[in-house]
This record gives structure tokens, C-alpha cells and sequence, in this order.
């Protein structure tokens, strides 16, 4: 039984029932939507990585994208040379919508007349060319920015003589730095909205703020973590490596034991304020982007892995993705188990990881369904 997909499937259950008695909104696609405002849902990531599995959800590109972001990077080369176009199609509509300011600058410099490019050429022109892109493959001051380069000014202004260039905020390193060295803090938060560069960049950040917390681990939750994570038998290990202990009772006995092999006491979890959430593409790639940054952040950390909650502001289905959604509803969401994700992390900072550090296993799923990206 997937307990992501019974969450998922009862909030987009609410949406489609919606449809059915109310009219689609406007918005600035030009795709309608039926929406709701403010809803939760909850993962207990001990229980398993909450990738859906009644439609296959790529965690390839969740993975390149996450670390994309972490990396502080905002051109789609990377993404691209991982063969992950998530980012494509807004890059692809400025380009689109520029092209009288391509033109010009295509003749400047490379001396020849422009002529419009394909989705696909235009890719291959990222991917190929280091000056195309730098002049027409960066989103702008996204999520990578934001992460890792708040509040960055990056030039003097020539009306201001008195505005210095300012260093950005590295929010990743700064949180994790906390959640080591203070814990128990309340401000444990990074915040990809900026009110000042909302309007540059190709969307804007709609997961806005997460927020992390650090708790104590039980004595099931730590025995759970061994389950899960220890290789090999814990107590043959113990008995090899210890051999004068006094046994003073199976729970103060096993508690001992994963003292000495530095069982987590502690557990993360993660809250995130989504301001839009396209609930049939975007959400399930939500979930399990933030599901994989805390249990990349715990393992540094060297905690175990608490819950992540999903908190939707405006919660929406576009009308083209109706049929679809009822196609996913009629899977049954308890016909497989959550898969398990394993991240190799030792000697590693966050920032170490790669996309050869991750594993995922055991992902049994029912076939994607496709959608239309509004944009």
C-alpha cells in the first residue's frame, strides 16, 4: 500500500469532485482551472520515499532538478545535458516572444540572419553553444539564485553612486550550518521569494518557504531506522566489537547498541508553503523533490527522516487535465508499496552529491499519463 498515492488521490479527488459543480477560473494561462485554497498533506518519510506509483512520476529529473538548484545554477545547459527538459518550455516561449531581439543580436554576433528555431533546435543550441546559453538559456533569479544567492546586487547602479555590490545570502549552507549547530531554533526556514526579482524570472517560485524541524527520535523510530538502513546484524556486530557489557534488559540492551553504533536520536522534517500547485504534473514532482532534500539534509546531518508536509495555497487541476486526473483516480492506490531511496552521502556535504549518489528501489508503478504544461 502507497500511503502518497492515498493522500494524493483523496486531494485530487476533491478537485475533480469540484469540477464537476463549479465553473473553471481565469488565471494568467490560458488554460482555466478549478482550485481550492489552503490544504495539507502528510508523509512519514520512515514508512518510504513517497514517489506516487498509480502514474509513473521520472525521479531522474526530480533529482537532476534538485541538484540544479543546489548547485545555485539557473541555465537549463545543465538540466539539458541531463536530459531533463522540465525548464524548456518557458525558456523556449521568451525565446519565442524575443525574436525580433534575437534576430539583432544573432547578426551581431555571428554575422548572419536569424531564423526561428524549433523546441528541439533550440535545446541543442543550449546544449552546443556556450555563447547562445548564456545569452538565452538562463530562467532568471530562480530557485538555484534564490537557494544559494539571496539578495545578491550584483552591479553598481549608475544613478546610485552610493549602492556597493552585495554579497547573496547562501540559505542552503547557512540552514544546514543550524540545524547542526542549533537545532532546537525556530527559524530553521529558506525562502525562495524575494519580492524585489519576482518579475525576473520565467515563473516565479511557487514553492515559496520550507520550513525544518528537528525532534527526538523513539525508541521504535530508531529501530526502525536500523531495519532500514543498517547493514548487516547489529547485535552479532555489538557482541564482536564489545565484549564486556552487562545485559540489563532487551530494550536498555538494544538501546545501548545503537548508542554505540550512532543510531540517530533525532529525526528531521520538512514543511513547505506551496503558493500554486498544479496538482496532476506538478505536485507529484513537488513531493518527492522536497521528500529527497530532506533526506539528503537529514543524512549530512546525521539524522533519521521525520515527515514532510505539503501545505497547497492556491491547490488547482487545468481543465485539459480533467480526463486524466479520473484516469489516475481509478487506479488503485494500495496495489504496490512506496519505493525505497537510498543517498550515499558519507564524507559528503550537500553540495558533494551527485546523480550517481542516489538510488531508487523497489519503484513498482502503473504507466505515466501525459498532460499539457500550461505555461
Amino acid at each position: 500500500m502507497s500511503y502518497a498515492d492515498i493522500q494524493y488521490h483523496a486531494l485530487l479527488n476533491e478537485l475533480v469532485q469540484q469540477a464537476q459543480e463549479t465553473n473553471a477560473n481565469e488565471n494568467r494561462t490560458d488554460v482555466k482551472t478549478y482550485s481550492m485554497f489552503g490544504k495539507q498533506m502528510r508523509f512519514d518519510l520512515s514508512k518510504g520515499f513517497p514517489l506516487l506509483t498509480t502514474k509513473k512520476v521520472h525521479f531522474k529529473s526530480v533529482l537532476t532538478e534538485l541538484l540544479w538548484f543546489l548547485k545555485g545554477d539557473t541555465n537549463i545547459k545543465y538540466l539539458l545535458e541531463h536530459n531533463n527538459h522540465i525548464w524548456t518550455d518557458w525558456r523556449y516561449k521568451y525565446f519565442q516572444e524575443s525574436f525580433p531581439n534575437f534576430a539583432a543580436w544573432f547578426k551581431q554576433t555571428y554575422n548572419q540572419e536569424a531564423v526561428m528555431l524549433t523546441k528541439a533546435e533550440f535545446e541543442n543550441k543550449i546544449v552546443t553553444d556556450t555563447m547562445f546559453a548564456k545569452q538565452w538559456g538562463d530562467i532568471g533569479k530562480g530557485y538555484g539564485h534564490q537557494w544559494r544567492n539571496f539578495g545578491e546586487l550584483p552591479e553598481l547602479r549608475p544613478y546610485s553612486k552610493d549602492v556597493k555590490y552585495q554579497e547573496g545570502f547562501d540559505q542552503i549552507s547557512w540552514v544546514i550550518n543550524e540545524i547542526q549547530t542549533n537545532p532546537t531554533s525556530r527559524r530553521l526556514i529558506v525562502s525562495g521569494w524575494n519580492p524585489h526579482e519576482v518579475d525576473q524570472v520565467d515563473l516565479p517560485p511557487c514553492h515559496t518557504l520550507f520550513q525544518f524541524h528537528v525532534s527526538p527520535m523513539s525508541f521504535n523510530d530508531r529501530k526502525r531506522w536500523v531495519d532500514s538502513n543498517y547493514k548487516g546484524d547489529i547485535l552479532a556486530d555489538y557482541k564482536k566489537e564489545v565484549t564486556n557489557y552487562s545485559f540489563d534488559g532487551m530494550l536498555e540492551h538494544y538501546t545501548n547498541v545503537m548508542n554505540h553504533f550512532k543510531v540517530p536520536t533525532s529525526k528531521l522534517s520538512c514543511q513547505l508553503y506551496q503558493r500554486s500547485a498544479d496538482m496532476f504534473l506538478g505536485v507529484p514532482f513537488n513531493i518527492a523533490s522536497y521528500a529527497l532534500l530532506t533526506q539528503m539534509i537529514a543524512q549530512v546531518c546525521g539524522l533519521g527522516l521525520g515527515e514532510f508536509i505539503w501545505t497547497g495555497g492556491n491547490v488547482h487541476l487545468y481543465e485539459n487535465h480533467l480526463e486524466q486526473a479520473k484516469d489516475q483516480l481509478v487506479r488503485n492506490p494500495e496495489w504496490y508499496d512506496c519505493p525505497k531511496l537510498t543517498i550515499d552521502t558519507e564524507g559528503k556535504t550537500i553540495f558533494d552529491i551527485t546523480e550517481d549518489d542516489a538510488h531508487l528501489t523497489d519503484y513498482i508503478h502503473f504507466p505515466p499519463i501525459k498532460a499539457p504544461v500550461a505555461v
